[in-house]
């Protein structure tokens, strides 16, 4: 399935029901017909329940370089595989700026390096501020600009790919 496609169906995305009619028919195509599975409605409902917190992410720490620890919140496996698929449909439907060089498909920190050869400074920052983003600032993000996905979808997508914090807020 070709990205313009993807694209075009995503932004006509109205419910849940054509939200997993689309991630299954991304795996019919990236797996092919005979070796694929598909996801069902109970599983994408399960996980897009705010309230079905548990189960859906491993927390653990590693030790960084520099001291101390990061948290890592991994998705569990059946969240781990729908979240691949809404990968592939995001890539689809949004172009990131030039300036973007971490998970930008194609580019790389060498990349990113590259651009500031010869300079006497370089900023990096750590991305750990993913772990603050609401729910409300995705589905902002989601429906305004390039992306411009439905609101329900918006809502749908956000639910997978955030989590509730100890807060009670996502």
């Amino acid at each position: 399935m070709e990205k313009r496609e993807i694209a075009q169906r995503a932004s006509k995305l109205q419910n849940k029901e054509d939200l997993l009619q689309l991630l299954n028919d991304i795996v019919k195509d990236e797996l092919g017909s005979e070796h694929s599975f598909s996801f069902s409605l109970k599983q994408l409902t399960y996980f897009c329940n705010p309230n079905n917190v548990r189960g859906r992410y491993h927390h653990f720490s590693i030790p960084k370089k520099s001291g101390g620890q990061r948290h890592i919140s991994a998705p569990s496996r059946g969240l781990s595989h729908i979240l691949c698929y809404v990968n592939i449909m995001l890539k689809a439907v949004y172009q990131p700026s030039d300036y973007a060089m971490g998970f930008a498909e194609g580019r790389s920190v060498v990349d990113n390096a590259s651009r500031h050869i010869g300079q006497n400074y370089v900023f990096n920052t750590d991305g750990e501020f993913l772990s603050q983003y609401s729910a409300a600032k995705g589905v902002e993000t989601l429906s305004v600009g390039t992306i411009q996905l439905q609101p329900a979808s918006c809502q749908h997508s956000c639910r997978l790919m955030l989590y509730k914090r100890e807060t009670g807020e996502w």
